[in-house]
């Protein structure tokens, strides 16, 4: 799907464009469009994905932990406030998930970035 906002900067949206744009996608979700959301999924897994990975090295973990990130965000959206970008807002959901999922499995987050 092409952006309203891709025309600048040799097709890349301004941060402030991309900040309108998923704040619009999130209304959008809001009102009932799933596919907005999956649009704001499709934009951010991979930097969820790269998150995860610093964390563990297990690709079944970070794809759980990742799917779970979504999971939350999409059930919370509601309280998505716009005093930060979504990508933060979405991104500090996967930190806490992360970190929760370590401590469920007994693993420090401080051991798991620092093993090679």
């Amino acid at each position: 799907m092409t952006s309203q906002f891709s025309d600048r900067q040799g097709d890349q949206p301004s941060r402030g464009d991309r900040a309108r744009e998923d704040a619009r996608l999130v209304e959008e979700t809001l009102a009932g469009n799933q596919l907005s959301f999956q649009l704001l999924v499709e934009r951010y897994q991979e930097r969820l994905f790269g998150l995860a990975r610093h964390y563990t090295r297990n690709p079944v973990e970070i794809e759980d932990v990742v799917q779970e990130s979504f999971l939350k965000a999409y059930r919370r959206l509601d309280s998505f406030h716009h005093q930060s970008s979504f990508y933060t807002w979405i991104y500090r959901i996967a930190t806490n998930t992360i970190l929760d999922f370590l401590k469920r499995r007994g693993r420090s987050p401080i051991q798991a970035v620092e093993d090679p």
